[in-house]
């Protein structure tokens, strides 16, 4: 068990949560009980990911995508109040990340994916106000596009949407979530064989013409490895129970 402001004050630090500018609010959103002892992880904050927290004996949830957005009316109604209201009711705090945990060395979403598919990081990629939020992987020898989307596949259980224009990669761009046609066309400067993104984007053409391959991951399927990956930091320092919620429906 750990104080809640302990937890909070180390995963601000350790994501380094004020180095991007988001728009988004990161850190702790809901504040529940004083004492930490389960985190239930999940992508993205629903009334069903709480409610099942709830049934899981959960202190504090932990999300990629998390309550507060900018633009989006911060009023506590509606489908809002629905969710806070299961979280205030159960003293359950809420604790959301999202670019800076895209961004992450160790344990971000892009880390993690060239990590899964045996890759090293080589550089930076994909720019949010002057900070990188993907990252260009490579592997030491080619790998088979086969070999890489099954493994996303049966990993992730993606159901990948995949335009193969070459047999074996050695360079890779990866970009999860939703990668836009700017990232691509960075992907194109960088000269890689691959380029990986979640939500699907409409490249067939280029990327054909451009002789690169491009992987579809799923937007969820995508961003599930960098909360699984910071649970696993939060076990090992302070001993909290840590468990995944795993909504396989969203892609």
């Amino acid at each position: 068990m750990v104080e809640l402001k302990k937890l909070v004050s180390f995963m601000d630090e350790f994501l380094a949560k004020d180095d991007i500018e988001d728009y988004c609010f990161n850190g702790l959103q809901v504040e529940g009980k004083d004492e930490v002892k389960k985190v239930v992880l999940g992508v993205t904050a629903s009334l069903e990911l709480f409610e099942e927290a709830v049934k899981r004996n959960g202190d504090l949830v932990l999300v990629h995508h998390g309550q507060f957005w900018s633009g989006k009316n911060p009023a506590i109604i509606d489908s809002t109040k629905k969710r806070i209201k299961v979280l205030m009711d159960n003293d359950v705090s809420l604790y959301g990340i999202h670019l800076p945990l895209d961004r992450h060395k160790d344990v971000g979403n892009n880390a993690q994916l060239i990590k899964l598919l045996g890759g090293e990081i080589k550089d930076e990629f994909s720019f949010t106000n002057g900070k990188n939020v993907g990252w260009l992987g490579e592997f030491s020898t080619e790998k088979n596009m086969g070999e890489i989307v099954s493994v996303l596949n049966e990993k992730l259980g993606a159901k990948c949407i995949v335009l193969n224009n070459k047999e074996s990669v050695k360079r890779f761009a990866v970009l999860s979530g939703g990668g836009t046609f700017r990232d691509f066309g960075s992907a194109v400067d960088e000269k890689v064989d691959l380029y990986i993104t979640g939500d699907r984007g409409y490249y067939n053409e280029a990327a054909q013409e451009e002789g690169m391959n491009v992987i579809f991951v799923g937007h969820y399927p995508s961003e599930k490895l960098g909360v699984k990956a910071l649970g696993d930091v939060l076990k090992e320092k302070f001993g909290l129970e840590v468990e995944f919620v795993d909504f396989g429906h969203l892609e």
